[in-house]
C-alpha cells in the first residue's frame, strides 16, 4: 500500500490557520484529503460522523474529512487508516494544523520515531503562515515563532493588505533572515489553490531542491554583505573595494560572518540572529565512516539545537545517493538514485538551527572527504 503524503500547516496564534483549513474544507476542490484540527472554531461546519472514536472523525459536505484530535497524534492516524481500510472513506492526503504555541519538530519527529507510521505515512512539507502584522512582536515575545519559521519548507504571508509596502519589504526581509532557503510567497485565499499545499513534496530531499536551497543561501549571504557594507562604510567603493565586499574579512568595516545582521531600526527581532543556516557541498567522494562519525558527533553535540537537516550524499564505492533527513535527534537514512558518472556525483549538506558554529561545521566537514589527512595524527573527524 502506497504511503500517504502528510503536509503540515504551523504558524503563531491569529496567522490564519484556521481560515486556511475553513478554505480547504469548504473549496470544492474535488480532493480526498483528511484535515487534523485541535479543536472546531465557532463558525458551524456541515458535517456527518464517520468513526465513533475518541477522536472526532467527520465526512464534509466536499468529501474532505475534518478530525478532531483528543488524543496523541499516532492515535489520530491509526483512526485515519481504519477509516480509510475499514470503512472505505477515500484518503489520498493528509493536513495538520499545529496549535499557535507548538513547535512543528515534535510533530515531525513521531514520523521518524513511530515504525508502524514511517510504514504507512510520509511527511510532504510543513508550510508556516507569518503574520505581516504581529510577527515582530511575536518574534520578541514568544521562541515558538522562529522555531516555525526556520522549520518550514515553505512560507507564507498573511494580513498583508493590512501592512503598506515599505514595511511588507522589511518583514520579508526578516522572515529570511531566519529562513533563506525556504520559497517566501504571499497568501491569498481567491488564488491559492490546495495543489500548491498538496504537491509541494518538499519535505524530503530531491537534486532540485539541492539546487535552490544552495542558491538561495547564496544568495541571502551576497545581500547580507552588501547590505552591511552598504550601511557601515562611510566611503565610496572603487573597483579594488568592490572586490572586497565579496571577501568579508577584507574589508575595513565588515565583520564576521555570524554577526551581520540586517539593521531594522526601532523593530524588536535582533534574536533573529541566533539562527543560522548553512549549506554545505562537497565534489569529492566521501568516506563512509567518516560521514557516518561526522553526523553522529554532530547530533551528539548540537542535536537538540538543530531544527531541520537534510542531504544528498557522495559517499565513495557506493553506486547510489545517500540521502539523509532529519530533525534534531531524529533522522532517517536511504537509498537515492544510481550516479550515471563520476561528474554527476557531488554531496550538497544543508543544516538550519540555532546557534550553530558556522565556520567550525564547513571546515570539520572536510574531514569526511575519502583520503583526508591532517597534520594532527590525533585529530578527530569533527572538531570542534
Amino acid at each position: 500500500m502506497p504511503q500517504i503524503p502528510v503536509s503540515i500547516i504551523t504558524g503563531f496564534l491569529g496567522a490564519g490557520k484556521t481560515t486556511l483549513i475553513n478554505h480547504i474544507l469548504k473549496e470544492d476542490h474535488g480532493q480526498a484529503v483528511a484535515v487534523i484540527i485541535n479543536e472546531y472554531g465557532e463558525e458551524s461546519i456541515d458535517h456527518r460522523l464517520v468513526m465513533a472514536v475518541e477522536e472526532d472523525i467527520y465526512q464534509m459536505a466536499n468529501g474532505c474529512l475534518c478530525c478532531t484530535l483528543r488524543t496523541d497524534i499516532a492515535d489520530m492516524l491509526r483512526s485515519i487508516l481504519k477509516a480509510k481500510e475499514e470503512k472505505g472513506v477515500a484518503i489520498d492526503h493528509i493536513i495538520i494544523e499545529t496549535t499557535g504555541m507548538a513547535d512543528p519538530a515534535p510533530i515531525v519527529q513521531t514520523f521518524f520515531n513511530l515504525p508502524f507510521l514511517k510504514q504507512h505515512f510520509r511527511i510532504n512539507g510543513v508550510i508556516c503562515l507569518v503574520d505581516s502584522l504581529y510577527i515582530e512582536k511575536q518574534l520578541a515575545w514568544q521562541s515558538e515563532p522562529e522555531k516555525q519559521i526556520a522549520f518550514a519548507d515553505h512560507l507564507y504571508l498573511t494580513k498583508t493588505d493590512q501592512v503598506k509596502q515599505e514595511r511588507l519589504h522589511e518583514i520579508e526581509d526578516l522572515v529570511r533572515q531566519i529562513n533563506p532557503m525556504a520559497p517566501l510567497d504571499l497568501l491569498d485565499l481567491s488564488t491559492i489553490h490546495l495543489d500548491d499545499i498538496l504537491q509541494m513534496d518538499a519535505f524530503m530531499m530531491t537534486e532540485e531542491q539541492v539546487h535552490l536551497m544552495r542558491k538561495a543561501q547564496e544568495v541571502f549571504e551576497e545581500e547580507q554583505v552588501h547590505s552591511h557594507c552598504q550601511k557601515s562604510c562611510p566611503h565610496e567603493h572603487d573597483e579594488e573595494d568592490r572586490q572586497s565586499i565579496s571577501n568579508p574579512s577584507s574589508c575595513d568595516y565588515a565583520q564576521k560572518e555570524e554577526d551581520i545582521v540586517h539593521d531594522h531600526k526601532h523593530h524588536e527581532h535582533d534574536h533573529h540572529s541566533s539562527v543560522v543556516s548553512l549549506a554545505i557541498h562537497e565534489k569529492e567522494p566521501l568516506s563512509l565512516e567518516a560521514i557516518q562519525m561526522w553526523l553522529n558527533e554532530l547530533i551528539s553535540y548540537y542535536g537538540p539545537q538543530l531544527y531541520r537537516y537534510k542531504g544528498i550524499l557522495s559517499v565513495a564505492n557506493v553506486p547510489n545517493q545517500i540521502i539523509i533527513q532529519g530533525v534534531q535527534m531524529s533522522f532517517d537514512v536511504s537509498e537515492g538514485r544510481p550516479f550515471i558518472s563520476e561528474e554527476d556525483r557531488e554531496s550538497t549538506l544543508v543544516l538550519i538551527g540555532h546557534s550553530l558554529p558556522k565556520e567550525e561545521l564547513m571546515e570539520s566537514f572536510k574531514s569526511t572527504v575519502l583520503g583526508y589527512t591532517s597534520d594532527d595524527p590525533y585529530r578527530q573527524p569533527l572538531d570542534f
